[in-house]
């Protein structure tokens, strides 16, 4: 700063003075996971958002794109990458959201159908993969005994020929290398012990499905369907890139289990007596949908069945509600431009309830040479779901991130 000053003698001068206006921002010491185990403790301003942070994590993972990673508040080592945080977050806040015991961890969102390994991204490929397997390791909806049998047996035995690709043997190195050939070690003890070592199972089996056959029936199919692949030439052997043994996982996983992509919540209700508003006064902040398309009305997603439970499932293309026992299942797309059908808002509400807007369509008559059904007022109704607890803000959330780059107030 420069400014003009009078000496004693009445002279002016000019002096340099070089003030500090600001204190220096106050830092955080922020510990960041990735899905693979490794984990970064960074010095943050606290004042930065998750935007800076999230390039800051793309360059120190030398990823060449990062555009499907998040960052999530995680309930521990292993939880569900669920509640994700909005870039615009604070970091100051994103601390306290995934304060101890819950972790940040920076992942990538869960693969859809066509979503492939990068070859020209390695750094990429490994964490996307690291994705898939919690995937298929966190996978929860029903499976039939039958599919038990191919299905997750393929995929259990394709995820041991990937990590037989992956970590074929020990290399030199020293501490460089001590993490790698600890995980070969570890291996090569899992195979030694045929399976049955603890916790070797788990790392090709869903937790939901352990329970279906003992330990030692699990460990034989798995490496009775790991055997068979290799004698077929399918899987492994051969001299197979990791990245190749990889892939084939990813596939059978994304070809062979329902929905795999979906993000799930159990049990989930209608609680009929709640009234959202959609206008100013909502009571949260956060209302998504268009004022002058706010519902005008409730929809009853079962009039026989009132009391059902749901699975509640969220993708990209929009969220879908199964039936626990009897009912219709109900799915609404995120709304397509000019469709009578879709999602077309949401809101959180007190007491773990989250309220979505939908326009519910009914199929109309079509056209014909000589008729012309007359044109259908096309309503905008509500329903208000019951949500496990603490769940609702993960779903909000994860709506927002994953709806179509239109905005729902433009599809609106």
């Amino acid at each position: 700063q420069r400014v003009r000053s009078e000496s004693s003698d009445g002279v002016n001068s000019a002096v340099d003075l070089r003030v500090s206006v600001a204190a220096a921002a106050p830092t955080l010491l922020l510990t960041v996971y990735v899905e693979d185990g490794r984990n970064w403790a960074l010095k943050v301003k606290a004042s930065h958002t998750l935007v800076q942070l999230h390039n800051r994590m793309q360059k120190v993972l030398s990823l060449k794109c990062a555009d499907d990673f998040e960052f999530f508040a995680v309930d521990g080592e292993g939880g569900h990458l669920q509640h994700i945080l909005s870039r615009r977050l604070a970091i100051s806040a994103a601390a306290e959201e995934a304060e101890a015991p819950r972790r940040l961890v920076f992942g990538r969102l869960n693969l859809a159908p066509g979503d492939l390994l990068s070859v020209d991204d390695l750094a990429n490929a490994q964490l996307t993969f690291a994705r898939a397997a919690r995937q298929f390791l966190c996978y929860e909806l029903p499976i039939s005994v039958q599919d038990l049998d191919s299905a997750v047996l393929d995929i259990a035995s394709a995820l041991l020929a990937a990590d037989k690709a992956a970590y074929p043997k020990k290399k030199k190195g020293g501490q460089v290398r001590a993490k790698f050939n600890s995980r070969v070690a570890a291996l090569k003890a899992d195979l030694d012990s045929g399976l049955m070592a603890e916790g070797a199972l788990e790392r090709y089996i869903p937790k939901a499905q352990l329970a279906h056959f003992s330990r030692e029936e699990w460990s034989a199919k798995v490496l009775g369907a790991l055997r068979s692949a290799s004698d077929d030439g399918g899987l492994g052997e051969g001299g197979w890139s990791a990245l190749v043994a990889q892939s084939v996982a990813l596939s059978l996983m994304q070809e062979r289990l329902p929905r795999f992509a979906a993000y799930v919540w159990a049990p989930v209700m209608q609680v009929e007596s709640a009234e959202p508003r959609w206008d100013e006064s909502a009571a949260c902040s956060d209302v998504v949908v268009c004022p002058e398309d706010a519902p005008t009305g409730v929809l009853q997603l079962d009039a026989e069945l009132p009391d059902s439970e749901y699975r509640l499932l969220i993708t990209s293309v929009g969220m879908e509600l199964l039936p626990l026992g009897d009912g219709h299942r109900v799915g609404f797309p995120f709304l397509p431009l000019g469709s009578a059908r879709g999602l077309t808002g949401w809101q959180l509400m007190a007491g773990d309830l989250l309220a979505i807007s939908v326009r519910p369509g009914k199929s109309a008559s079509r056209p014909t040479k000589t008729f012309m059904p007359p044109a259908r007022e096309v309503r905008t109704l509500h329903l208000v779901l019951g949500m496990p607890a603490g769940a609702a803000p993960a779903v909000a959330g994860l709506l927002k991130r994953l709806r179509p780059v239109a905005d729902v107030r433009e599809q609106s």
